[in-house]
């Protein structure tokens, strides 16, 4: 699987079709060989690169990928029995403390910074001077279990208005919006499509943090974990609030996606959000900076030796057996998720 991801290294970012193919999920693998510390979008590779660890180094933490602005808790987190937790701030780490069975977390701030950009600051430099000024969209995208339902004619229209005096679009697809032909509506506009890849690929943060830092401006229809990097990554971002539904596969993941709607439409966090990045800046205001620095833990971020220091305490203070026991468990909850979701299909 390396070897894979090695060669999809080299392929440019428009190759949608071939960095997005799927791979083998290694979800559930990892999990019995004792790994909950899981590979999703590159992170496992990208902060034991960071702390100088080996691949085969086992991290004994249970890590949440991406930053959830609403105090929503699922899987693992919602029943905490497993490990200690790793996230972005301080934020997150008091949603946590309230649940059953709190087992410790430790705040690292925003994952993408761990992340070398996969272009060097020459191909950088030569990809700006190509695009000229440009605006990075993201549009709301798919998971494999829910498909995002909006008017894209309506959001091209407002990328068309907003991009007037930009040099070139850029619209950077989430691959399972690949696998549905997504990206097509984009490309007859004339926008450029990227991709940072399938979310299994060890490249994945750093090809999106090279296709961040090769825009001007960033825009999307949907507040997302895109939203935290661009903002860390000195990025302006311009938030147009469009209404966005979900066509789910069962019954089981419709339950969990509505119950989290929910929860985003009572959250201070996101109407916060929503009303101060939906008028268009070509700078990051104060409000902006300081609301996504406090739920992102910009202040957190470490150096190389802090990490490692921090992945020796933690492994320090949970035992080989514990953590292996957690595996067990782990594995035996997936399998009964996984039949539960057939059987409401």
């Amino acid at each position: 699987m390396e070897e894979e991801f090695e060669s999809r290294k080299k392929l440019p970012f428009t190759d949608l079709e071939n960095l997005s193919k799927n791979v083998k999920d290694t979800n559930f693998s990892e999990v019995l060989r004792g790994e909950i510390f899981l590979a999703r979008f590159g992170m496992n590779s990208v902060l034991k690169k960071y702390a100088g660890f080996p691949m085969d180094y086992k991290i004994h933490v249970f890590f949440e990928h991406g930053v959830n602005y609403t105090d929503n808790v699922t899987g693992g987190f919602r029943i905490h029995e497993y490990l200690p937790s790793m996230v972005a701030s301080q934020y997150r780490i008091n949603i946590l403390k309230q649940q059953e069975g709190y087992k410790g977390a430790y705040a690292i701030g925003p994952y993408i910074h761990y992340a070398d950009p996969l272009l060097s600051k020459e191909e950088i430099k030569a990809e700006k001077e190509r695009l000229g000024r440009t605006l990075l969209v993201f549009p709301s995208h798919s998971v494999s279990t829910s498909t995002s339902k909006f008017n894209i004619e309506e959001f091209i229209n407002k990328i068309k208005e907003t991009s007037k005096d930009f040099d070139s679009v850029r619209t950077c697809m989430f691959y399972q919006d690949v696998f549905l032909k997504r990206y097509i509506p984009y490309q007859k506009e004339g926008f450029e499509v990227v991709t940072a890849g399938n979310y299994n690929d060890y490249y994945f943060m750093p090809r999106l943090k090279s296709i961040i830092e090769t825009s001007d401006i960033t825009m999307a229809n949907n507040i997302g974990t895109h939203l935290g990097y661009c903002i860390y990554l000195n990025k302006p971002h311009y938030l147009f609030n469009q209404s966005i539904t979900y066509k789910h596969t069962n019954k089981f993941d419709e339950n969990l996606v509505n119950e989290a709607i929910t929860r985003v439409k009572l959250s201070n966090n996101v109407a916060n959000m929503a009303k101060l990045f939906s008028e268009y800046h070509e700078n990051i205001t104060k409000e902006q900076y300081e609301l996504i620095s406090y739920l992102w833990g910009f202040d957190e971020v470490k150096t190389h030796s802090e990490l490692k220091e921090l992945i020796i305490k933690i492994n320090s203070n949970y035992s080989n057996i514990k953590y292996y026991l957690s595996c067990i468990k782990r594995a035996k909850d997936l399998l009964i998720e996984k039949g539960s979701a057939k059987l409401n299909l």
